[in-house]
């Protein structure tokens, strides 16, 4: 446990009945997405979890989720900025972590950047799509793999955000060509109320075909068949073609967020 002033910082887990009260209570699944994704299983299961008590109030989180083992995907969330600062400051003085992959509103990146340094920055564009505005279309081709079949897919195209424990959220497919596997998308994670498309890859040599579009529309319309109400998706700024074939599915530019590694002050001590 740490403190500070009178914020207490205190570990705990995916099933706390506290901590849903907060994420019920206090955020918006559409913009607090990632919180909601590492907090419930199956990811919640993986992350670690803190809760921010003030005289005993529940007044914040931090969830970092082990994506990558060396720099977990962080997410600091409370009703102000100043106590997101304060939570980030106790998880580094406590030792709890020194680095992580964050992606966030742009107006939460100062408060990274004074702790510490924010590093590779782009921004990505948040897509949404409302189930009841799902156009369904032909995917012709498109399968439902195996996990290991969809895991050295990923492994062959060096897909960054893939890790295995994502195959349990939801859908995943893809589509074949001489016996391989050569596109593919699935779901990072699925919550009562959103779902978020992710691992949307294809070869490179067999880009420029429709198979990635093939492949998001057919897990789109498994989510949507599946009672999701909202499809979510986070594409590169840059990444233009990505973006239109979203746009052409129906998705629709939610917000901007920034994406970055961050690494806590050398002279920060835990």
């Amino acid at each position: 446990m740490a403190t500070t002033n009178d914020l207490t910082l205190e570990p705990t887990t995916a099933g706390d009945p506290a901590l849903h009260a907060f994420l019920t209570q206090h955020t918006d699944p559409r913009r607090d997405l990632l919180a909601w994704a590492d907090a419930f299983p199956p990811l919640g299961e993986h992350s670690r979890i803190w809760l921010a008590r003030s005289r005993r109030r529940i007044v914040g989180l931090a969830i970092a989720f082990p994506l990558w083992p060396e720099r977990p995907a962080l997410v600091v969330r409370a009703a102000d900025r100043g106590t997101e600062a304060q939570i980030l400051n106790l998880l580094v003085q406590g030792g709890a972590l020194r680095r992580g992959y964050v992606i966030t509103d742009p107006a939460q990146v100062p408060i990274y950047a004074r702790l510490g340094e924010v590093r590779d920055r782009l921004t990505e564009w948040h897509y949404l799509l409302d189930a009841a505005d799902w156009t369904p279309l032909a995917t012709p081709g498109v399968e439902s793999p195996p996990l290991d079949a969809i895991d050295a897919f990923y492994r062959r195209v060096g897909a960054p955000a893939w890790n295995p424990w994502q195959y349990a959220t939801g859908p995943y497919v893809a589509i074949a060509e001489q016996g391989q596997l050569v596109a593919a998308a699935g779901t990072h994670f699925r919550v009562p109320q959103l779902a978020q498309i992710g691992n949307v890859f294809t070869d490179p040599a067999w880009r420029g075909r429709g198979l990635a579009r093939r492949c998001t529309a057919a897990v789109t319309q498994r989510l949507v068949e599946s009672g999701v109400p909202v499809i979510s998706l986070f594409v590169a700024e840059e990444n233009a073609a990505a973006r239109r074939v979203y746009e052409g599915l129906g998705f629709r530019p939610f917000r901007p967020l920034a994406a970055f590694a961050w690494d806590a002050a050398p002279n920060s001590t835990g």
